[in-house]
């Protein structure tokens, strides 16, 4: 979860306005075990805010485990778009129930699928069934994180939402430790 959320925040910081508004975000983390998705509920303009968790979902894929030869076969890529698919249908969902829609969404692959050899047809193939523009992170990025929000139980485990202090604004991280 933790680079969905810092992918979540740097779109915020990227989109959020100065008028006082609640926004919706969805981000979906492409993973090596599984497709997870999470809405967002996000009050730009109080700082003393984090961001609400109001949909998690996580699909389980083969993407990886059908791998060959360091490359993703057409079957998994397919399988992996369509769960991105499924989890974005279902996010628009509950955020029409909302009386809202998300403002935006962001595809993130994990630094484990962004070692595939053919990782760019995996892009496609997101880009061409839900018109979105996956993007991935590396474990450079991967180890600059510190810790944003407290940790939750969700499927069974524990879960803590992470992001990089260097890539969101002061008033998203009133909670957390900034790090200047």
């Amino acid at each position: 979860m933790r680079l969905v959320t810092m992918t979540l925040i740097m779109g915020v910081a990227l989109t959020a306005s100065s008028q006082a508004e609640t926004k919706y975000f969805g981000a979906v983390d492409l993973g090596s075990r599984g497709t997870k998705g999470s809405l967002y509920k996000i009050d730009v303009d109080d700082p003393e805010s984090n961001p609400e968790t109001v949909f998690y979902k996580t699909i389980n894929t083969k993407l990886v485990s059908t791998m060959k030869d360091g490359m993703f076969t057409a079957e998994g890529m397919a399988e992996a778009a369509a769960a991105v698919k499924q989890l974005v249908e279902e996010m628009d969902r509950d955020a029409k129930k909302l009386e809202s829609t998300s403002d935006r969404y962001y595809v993130t692959g994990s630094s484990g699928v962004a070692m595939a050899k053919n990782k760019e047809k995996l892009v496609d193939k997101v880009k061409d069934v839900t018109g979105i523009k996956m993007d991935f992170i590396d474990a450079k990025l991967k180890a600059t994180t510190v810790c944003f929000q407290p940790c939750h139980i969700a499927d069974g485990h524990i879960r803590c939402t992470w992001t990089s202090a260097a890539a969101i604004p002061r008033w998203a991280v009133s909670s957390a430790a900034w790090i200047s």
